[in-house]
This record gives C-alpha cells, structure tokens and sequence, in this order.
C-alpha cells in the first residue's frame, strides 16, 4: 500500500486544529506541520500529540512566501504521496475511507496528482458555532484544487502567496498529469473562529497581497487575479500602505 502524509502550515489554529487532527489521523500514515510562530496553544497541541512540527519565522513567510513553507514540509516528507491541507479544513468520510485504494488505482498511470472539491463556508452572521451547524446552514462555494500528488522532484509549489503545484515549472492543474475525484473538503471555517482573528494574521496577509502587487519579483507563478482584483478593489494598494503594513509587522 503507498504512503500518504499530510502537510500543513499553521499559524495560531486553536480553534480548529483539533477537528482537524481528528479526521487527519484516521487516513493519514505521516503528519507534518511547519508553525510560522503560533502563541495560542497550537504549537503545544501538536507536540502533544507527536506531530512532527517544523518551524519557520514569519520573516521567512513574510519574504519568501508560502511557497518557501510548502517546500519545506515537501523536502522533510519520505511518503509515497503527500496530501495538503489548511487547519480549518477536514475531508469528507468517502476521502478518509477511501484515499489509499484511490491512490492504488493511479499506480502505474501518467496521473501525478489528483485535484479535490474545496467548498468553501462564509459567515452571513448568523451565529453558527459548530461545524455541523455551519455545513447545514451557512452559504457555500465549490472550487477545485490539486491537493495530492506524488512525492517526486519534478513537483514544487510555486507562488509567493495563494501559492499553488507545479509540475516541471508548469501549473500542474493544467496538466493532463492530474485527475479529478469524487470527494469533498470542507474548507474556511476561519470565519467562524472562537476568537477574534488575530490582527498580526490580517496584517501579514494584507502585507503579503500587497507586496506581491508592487514587486514584480515576487510574482512568478503567482495568479494575477488575487493582486489585479483582491487588492485593487478592497485595499490601500498605495506604495506607503505596503511601508506602514511592513513596519506593524517588523515592529512586533
């Protein structure tokens, strides 16, 4: 039977990462987590319960991007297949049950990486608390992403933010390398969080979103998309904004 890890990035998850844990260690063979500086008991959760975490500083977020952590967790990762998810996410029964005859089934084909219905919940303020009241009653959008694939060295991520899998230097979802299957996972229970989402966290994202608009360097592999309309229309996308968001985060 291949191997299959789980690889995230965490930062501050307390309110979600033992939901998480619990569907993850039903299916998963290996769990490795890189921490960009969490204090809110996170970091703690999971040495308690033997994950393998690695850790990075938000200035190596900050500077080098998510796809910088993502590589990381890759290189420190010896299974067959390597499955991402984020820390408010979980898959759907059918996913946990059924990944390793899945995996099976591509052995010995050209698929390199298998892509997943994401549905993704937003808060309209009705006061949802739990993860079964949300998927009932909360508004809903379904896109697809790669989140499998082999562990092979022709695959990377790409993309300072919103980062995403490449195949050969080519956007593996545009590939014929990848495969469509019928599972689910639930995604953006962010919006719901116990705790007020932690300013430091907004900052760095506003700070990354637009770093990646004034830097050209930055945007290699990158979707246009997030800085051409995200950050145009619901941001400061002023040279100074990005200097004040900068200083806020390098004075904490």
């Amino acid at each position: 039977m291949k191997t299959l890890s789980v690889n995230l990035i965490s930062y501050n998850e307390i309110d979600f990462i033992s939901k998480w844990y619990d569907c993850v260690q039903q299916y998963a063979d290996d769990i490795i987590v890189c921490d960009t500086g969490s204090t809110d008991g996170t970091l703690e959760f999971l040495l308690d319960n033997k994950i393998k975490v690695l850790q990075c500083s938000q200035y190596d977020l900050l500077e080098k991007g998510f796809s910088y952590i993502r590589n990381i967790t890759k290189s420190n990762t010896n299974t067959d297949y390597i499955h991402y998810l984020d820390c408010d996410e979980y898959v759907d029964e059918y996913f946990r049950k059924n990944i390793h005859n899945i995996l099976k089934d591509i052995e010995g084909t050209d698929i390199q990486s298998l892509r997943i219905k994401t549905r993704t919940y937003k808060n309209n303020n009705n006061e949802q608390s739990d993860y079964n009241s949300i998927i009932s009653n909360c508004e809903s959008y379904d896109m697809n992403h790669v989140r499998i694939h082999k562990n092979i060295d022709q695959i990377k991520w790409g993309g300072y933010i919103h980062e995403e899998i490449f195949f050969n230097e080519q956007n593996i979802a545009t590939t014929k390398q990848h495969k469509q299957i019928d599972t689910l996972i639930h995604h953006h229970f962010t919006e719901f969080r116990k705790q007020k989402l932690n300013d430091t966290k907004i900052l760095k994202y506003e700070y990354m979103m637009l770093n990646a608009y004034h830097n050209k360097s930055l945007q290699k592999y990158t979707n246009k998309w997030w800085y051409e309309v995200h950050v145009k229309e619901r941001m400061d996308n002023s040279l100074q904004n990005l200097l004040t968001l900068r200083n806020k985060l390098y004075d904490n």
